[in-house]
């Protein structure tokens, strides 16, 4: 996403873009990055709804504050879906089968933090 967005930044202002990718640690490392960055517009984050709304609530000690950043643009939206194996009665096998004490189902999510 950050190469797209850079690209067409690039092309609409005629400057150019780098991208860092720092991936990992739930996006915190490239969080605290931008947040200890000099406040000058220069230096980008591309975030996640677990960057500012997940990590708050599920870690005890952040190295930023969302007091640090100020939203400029939205630049997509992700929709999450819900799927299994097979097609299935979802009022019985979905919803009605955590009920009953043998039954086992689990739950898969892209990374810790994030749409889950």
């Amino acid at each position: 996403m950050g190469r797209l967005v850079a690209q067409q930044l690039t092309k609409s202002l005629g400057q150019n873009f780098i991208i860092d990718n720092r991936p990992g640690a739930a996006n915190i490392i490239a969080t605290e990055i931008v947040a200890k960055a000099p406040p000058d517009g220069y230096t980008l984050l591309i975030g996640t709804s677990s960057t500012f709304v997940t990590n708050p609530l599920i870690y005890a000690k952040l190295p930023y504050s969302e007091k640090d950043f100020e939203a400029i643009s939205i630049i997509s939206h992700a929709p999450l879906i819900a799927i299994q194996q097979q097609i299935a009665d979802l009022g019985a096998e979905v919803i009605g089968t955590p009920r009953r004490k043998s039954a086992r189902k689990s739950c898969a999510s892209a990374r810790s933090g994030e749409g889950s």
